[in-house]
């Protein structure tokens, strides 16, 4: 099995772009500053939404892409004389453990916003000053998972550099 054009042609097309997981934000009322809910949510509030389809499609580095799935895929058609196996097991290895710390982040993310809407929330009800420092709490919690995310985009950047370089694609 080898590399066809088309499978080329979509290898130069991925990136690893740093979305920092906005689509685990909750989404507030622009004026008052409280989290919209959502009854349909398990939370009960409303995120900001997915990235569009097309971008997820193609950005080894989004929680929601089948991208990683499809290198991997496309890595085990590259034949032996352009990469040996063991360097083609450790492609794999490194993008199945990239893939398991971002899907990881990213329940993370979603946990902690959660948790800041509910807090939120209680805080502009009752305007109690813990809230407030809960508050901060969280946030920086938020910004050490989205720090985390960007050494694994970093990371998958590095390898999917590796990657096009031995098998001599265009780098993105």
């Amino acid at each position: 099995m080898s590399l066809t054009q088309e499978d080329i042609g979509y290898l130069t097309s991925l990136s690893c772009g740093k979305c920092d997981m906005q689509h685990e934000r909750i989404a507030y009322h622009r004026n008052s500053k409280i989290p919209l809910s959502n009854a349909v949510a398990e939370h009960g509030f409303a995120r900001v939404g997915l990235c569009p389809t097309a971008g997820r499609l193609v950005n080894l580095t989004c929680a929601h892409t089948s991208s990683r799935c499809k290198l991997v895929n496309l890595i085990k058609k590259i034949p032996d004389d352009l990469v040996a196996p063991q360097t083609r097991e450790g492609w794999i290895r490194d993008i199945k453990d990239i893939d398991f710390k971002i899907v990881s982040l990213d329940v993370q993310k979603s946990d902690l916003e959660v948790r800041h809407a509910k807090v939120k929330k209680a805080q502009l009800s009752n305007e109690t000053p813990e809230g407030k420092s809960e508050i901060k709490e969280i946030e920086k919690r938020i910004e050490q998972v989205v720090t985390n995310y960007h050494v694994q985009v970093t990371a998958m950047s590095n390898l999917q550099e590796k990657i096009n370089r031995t098998i001599s694609v265009r780098e993105c």
